[in-house]
């Protein structure tokens, strides 16, 4: 994780625009089993660090897929009740929740 978000700084530094997919692989990254154990590459703090960073810069919209990725890390992190606010957001900003979706709020809770 320590590399890919090197990568990701070196990205910005030459000006090349990450897409959803390079959103969606970070955020995934930093909710793994192993980057979770490490903490110094993890939080949920970096991670909303990343989606307040998406947000205020406009460097994609929002999707689904994002959206799923940071509700997952809520739960996988331990925050029943940022998974829930999220959930919410993401319904106010017009973003269809999917089974995926509904898949990640089941298993958070189970």
């Amino acid at each position: 994780m320590k590399r890919a978000l090197e990568v990701y700084e070196e990205m910005q530094k030459n000006h090349i625009k990450p897409d959803v997919f390079t959103y969606s692989t970070l955020l995934k990254g930093m909710k793994r089993p192993e980057c979770l154990d490490s903490k110094n590459e993890c939080s949920l703090d970096k991670v909303f660090d990343l989606v307040r960073e998406i947000k205020e810069r406009q460097l994609i919209k929002m999707d689904e897929i994002i959206y799923n990725c940071v509700i997952d890390a809520c739960f996988r992190f331990g925050d029943y009740q940022k998974a829930v606010t999220l959930y919410k957001d993401m319904l106010s900003a017009n973003v269809r929740p999917s089974s995926v979706t509904y898949g990640i709020m089941i298993k958070g809770y189970g």
